[in-house]
């Protein structure tokens, strides 16, 4: 059993609410069923990290609206973001650490519960799109795709043959779209 199945598990068997350690990110956005890394350096940061390896590894991730912000607010990140799987930790420079993650979910805050000694949210797990072989979908994924195809012929030093043909791999509308966002 995989670590997303795992944890899928566990929120069906529990309520589809999970209270989680929350880091705000600058300039990146994590989506579900992909592998990311990023820096933590915020102090409350690197404590809601921490809180994360003590239980089960999980943290919830989500975007800041503004990077030049240091010290967000509930009002500086999107209420949108990924619960994630942290899968390898590295200390850096300072007290910096770099850490890989495996998105898992969707998910949504539905409160923010404390803002310290790290901020920690209630989420509520957003379920996959159920969508049945519809032929406008399927339309609409090719035109995504011709888009992704040019974007990659104007920029060649970023195309490579795994980039340009993972996305033909996956065939549910939702996991199409958060691969091909990666790659842009």
């Amino acid at each position: 059993m995989t670590e997303k199945e795992k944890v899928s598990k566990t929120i069906e068997t529990e309520e589809k609410i999970l209270t989680l350690p929350c880091i705000p990110l600058r300039g990146i956005t994590v989506f579900p069923n992909t592998i990311s890394h990023f820096d933590v350096g915020r102090e409350k940061s690197v404590k809601a990290l921490e809180a994360a390896m003590k239980n089960d590894k999980i943290l919830f991730v989500v975007s800041q609206i503004d990077d030049s912000i240091l010290i967000p607010t509930e009002d500086d990140y999107y209420t949108i973001g990924t619960v994630v799987k942290v899968k390898q930790m590295l200390k850096i420079q300072g007290d910096a650490v770099r850490v890989v993650v495996e998105g898992l979910h969707r998910a949504e805050i539905g409160s923010v519960i404390s803002q310290a000694p790290y901020i920690r949210v209630a989420v509520d797990i957003i379920p996959p799109m159920e969508v049945e072989d519809d032929i406008e979908i399927q339309a609409m994924m090719r035109v995504v795709w011709n888009s992704f195809d040019e974007y990659m012929e104007l920029n060649p030093p970023h195309k490579s043959t795994a980039t340009y043909d993972m996305p033909l791999a996956f065939k549910t509308p939702e996991i199409f779209a958060d691969t091909v966002a990666v790659q842009l």
